[in-house]
């Protein structure tokens, strides 16, 4: 998942350096929930081994 979420962070940069300002906007709501889901994954493997 890190590396969807540094990929997605990239697209946000290529698309606001292009002008695509709706574009990058839905790109890091994609941001967004990728790196919720990141923390929620790391949250339960924690909750898993205690």
């Amino acid at each position: 998942m890190d590396d969807l979420a540094e990929r997605i962070q990239q697209l946000v940069g290529d698309a606001e350096r292009r002008g695509y300002d709706t574009l990058a906007y839905f790109f890091n709501m994609a941001l967004i929930e990728a790196r919720i889901q990141l923390q929620q994954e790391e949250h339960d493997r924690a909750a898993k081994w205690s």
